[in-house]
């Protein structure tokens, strides 16, 4: 009976229920375990079982909240996340002492949770999805019942241990992975793809196993070199009493002991690793949709089929088992991946290793400290080495095909290097690079037209792709954030678009211009347009003209009002024109027609009046605005007017950016 079918069965059951095309894999087990009918009845027993599990883990995270004591997986300075008997949930808690660890009593009710976040910025609501927490909880009481060990450590190591405050944030994240999301070093750290790396994982736990045992080798057997090694990391685990990579490492440990000592090693090692994986994923069957539990098990698997050597060879092999993982993965999320990264990361791990093995020395040896400070300097100048240097690649979001070609062509390479088939190592190699190189281009721009409502926050910045043509209109811009080096640039390398044909300016108000002077200094800008006479303009056979003939002596009245007629898309940009406007529009061109509205003035009531909409009967409505913002745009009287025309209103402050495209053809 093979169990490594049968744990991915399940893992397809579980996945079935958020992703019906994990239905296929599943199809392609039954075929490959079709002749042992052993194994075929468990497969589809498994993947009913994972299916049920994930059904009624659903069911109970819609049952109403009841008080309940629940213990803190994950603490921040403005929110904590609290597992209870009803699931795990999201709570805003302003100016908070509770820490990891600590167990609470109390009591509130379910609301749905929404975060501001800007185009590219991390994306929390995904984040807590994956960690299957499905709402947020209003607390109406709560009280601490029993404290956090980690409350105590913090008040030993203070008196102790100081670091100066620009290295607080990597110690923080390497000692008890704290994570405040707010924090311009963790957007920092997600840009760069670091923050996986950067944090305590069970690649430095296992990296730290391995050093304690060389060094206990001197004095004991092997069995107690095991023992040591584990014992070594109970006083982080005390620490981190909420992290899954302890309880990986440890069961993993206590089931391998008992395979040798008490099964005589019936188990092979890839069998007793679906046996913890499937021990978790009972337990929480969202497991399955974070990365921290299937990027660990997915190199675990990797390395117990490939068995590389401890030789300089079998350490370059190792390398490119995690590459082959950690790239695709960086690929397939961000649409990115640094080529910087591949070294940086053989650099990092002995690296943090060491710091974590000489910080807990320092507790009790204060002269080493300054060897701890100095090790996490260099961990923070390779992260700045990092930011500086950024050979970023650019691969966009991926279709289904590019996706599934390429964990095709990885899984074929990973099994040409255990099978040593050198030939087929040299072929899948080729197909990769040219499969990623094909994906660099930007192919699929050549036959669409399409125009995008960047979400810039509270401001306006739209762009068009004309075939092999780009035209960004109005920049955004804010007082908090350089939008053109921050949003702008990455936003259109991601789209694989590395200059702009013409970047129109509709007026001088600073959310339209703001970020207009970073980008032209940042990024290829061929011409800029800010006046009327340069209309119309011809983009690859597309016109775009300027509706706005009068000139008025305030400035949003006097916006560039432009229109994009797509052979079967017509959209309207009204920038900041108000009612004035729209009556002009209305007696100069009563025929006009309009597919796609993008609302004036943010959704301010000095725009979008009844008889505008009457009148053009747009399809959609695209307000580009900031969540909460202080203008408290959209006005209500707009949304109605737009809901009384069944106009379908789309917002970029609860969509994000949103992209509609048509084809040329």
């Amino acid at each position: 009976m093979n169990l490594l079918f049968i744990f991915l069965s399940f893992c397809c059951g579980l996945l079935a229920f958020r992703l019906p095309l994990f239905i296929l894999p599943f199809l392609l087990l039954l075929v490959r375990t079709f002749k042992n009918k052993l194994t075929f009845t468990f497969v589809i027993v498994f993947f009913a079982l994972g299916l049920i599990i994930m059904i009624i883990s659903n069911f109970i995270s819609k049952l109403p909240f009841e008080s309940s004591f629940g213990l803190i997986t994950k603490a921040g300075t403005n929110h904590i996340i609290v597992l209870t008997v009803r699931g795990k949930f999201y709570v805003r808690l302003e100016n908070n002492k509770l820490v990891e660890g600590d167990i609470i009593l109390l009591n509130g009710y379910k609301v749905p949770y929404f975060f501001k976040r800007l185009e590219g910025e991390f994306n929390y609501a995904k984040y807590l999805e994956n960690k299957g927490i499905k709402s947020a909880l209003n607390l109406s009481f709560y009280e601490l019942k029993v404290p956090s060990l980690l409350r105590l450590f913090n008040k030993f190591t203070v008196k102790k241990i100081t670091y100066p405050p620009h290295l607080e944030h990597i110690k923080n994240l390497l000692l008890i992975k704290t994570i405040n999301y707010d924090d311009p070093f963790i957007h920092e750290l997600i840009r760069l793809d670091l923050l996986f790396l950067i944090s305590l994982t069970g690649a430095h736990l296992s990296f730290l196993r391995r050093v304690v045992k060389k060094i206990s080798s001197v004095f004991v057997n092997e069995f107690l070199q095991e023992v040591i090694s584990y014992l070594c990391l109970i006083p982080l685990f005390l620490l981190n009493i909420t992290k899954f990579a302890f309880y990986r490492i440890f069961l993993t440990g206590i089931l391998r002991l008992i395979n040798k000592k008490h099964l005589n090693a019936y188990f092979n090692s890839v069998e007793l690793t679906c046996i913890a994986a499937f021990f978790f994923l009972v337990i929480n069957p969202y497991f399955v949709f974070d990365p921290a539990f299937y990027l660990a098990y997915l190199l675990t698997f990797l390395f117990q089929m490939v068995r590389p050597s401890r030789s300089v060879k079998g350490r370059l092999q190792s390398s490119l088992i995690v590459m082959c993982v950690i790239v695709p993965y960086n690929i397939f999320t961000s649409g990115t991946f640094n080529l910087v990264y591949i070294f940086i990361s053989l650099l990092l791990v002995p690296l943090i290793a060491l710091w974590t093995l000489v910080y807990f020395v320092t507790l009790f040896i204060a002269p080493l400290q300054n060897v701890g400070i100095n090790t996490l300097n260099l961990i923070y100048h390779l992260v700045v080495l990092m930011k500086k240097i950024n050979i970023t690649l650019y691969f966009g979001d991926l279709n289904v095909l590019s996706k599934l070609l390429l964990v095709t062509f990885i899984s074929v390479l990973l099994y040409a290097f255990n099978a040593k088939i050198k030939p087929l190592q040299k072929d899948i190699t080729l197909l990769i690079t040219t499969l990623l190189l094909l994906n660099l281009l930007p192919l699929n721009h050549y036959f669409e037209y399409s125009i995008s409502f960047i979400n810039v926050g509270q401001g306006d910045s739209t762009l068009l792709r004309i075939k092999n043509k780009y035209v960004l209109i109005d920049t955004g811009g804010l007082t908090y954030k350089d939008v053109g080096n921050d949003i702008l640039i990455p936003y259109l390398k991601r789209n694989k678009i590395y200059r702009l044909d013409y970047l129109i300016i509709t007026h001088d108000d600073f959310d339209h211009c703001g970020a207009k002077e970073a980008l032209m200094h940042s990024f290829t800008v061929k011409n800029v347009i800010t006046e009327r006479q340069y209309f119309p303009l011809n983009v690859n056979g597309i016109t775009l003209e300027n509706l706005n003939n009068k000139y008025y002596d305030d400035v949003n009245l006097d916006s560039l009002i432009i229109y994009v007629p797509f052979p079967k898309l017509k959209i309207l940009l009204m920038a900041d024109a108000g009612i004035p406007n729209e009556v002009d529009l209305i007696k100069t061109y009563p025929t006009l027609e309009v597919d796609v509205l993008k609302v004036g003035h943010h959704g301010s009531n000095t725009s979008t009046s009844d008889d505008f909409i009457r009148h053009y009967k747009p399809q959609v409505a695209i307000i580009s605005c900031g969540y909460q913002n202080k203008y408290g745009h959209p006005h209500h009287i707009v949304l109605s007017t737009l809901q009384k025309y069944d106009v379908k209103i789309k917002r970029t402050d609860t969509l994000g950016t949103i992209t509609l495209k048509t084809c040329i053809i």
